[in-house]
């Protein structure tokens, strides 16, 4: 198992964007919320990895039964059992 912060490259904050901007798949899913109007998630992924940085997110929290708000950032891959588990 290799340590990711040592495949890490030194990245400028303006390259963090570009990462972002070349390398993003956003998924959705529709759902409805209790006003029947539609509501969507997205996921966003890049192939390079971070190791320090911050991220921010504007979130509209929905208010129903059994709808959980949230944001997390997850490693791909970190599900099995061999792996670190790294989500945070």
């Amino acid at each position: 198992m290799s340590c990711p912060a040592k495949k890490a490259k030194n990245i400028r904050p303006t390259q963090y964007l570009q990462m972002f901007v070349f390398l993003l798949t956003v998924s959705s899913l529709q759902v409805f919320g209790q006003d029947r109007e539609p509501l969507s998630s997205a996921e966003l992924f890049t192939r390079e990895g971070a190791v320090y940085g911050r991220y921010e997110a504007r979130m509209r929290l929905v208010a129903g039964d059994g709808i959980i708000s949230s944001m997390f950032l997850w490693k791909d891959g970190s599900e099995k059992d061999e792996e670190i588990w790294n989500e945070i």
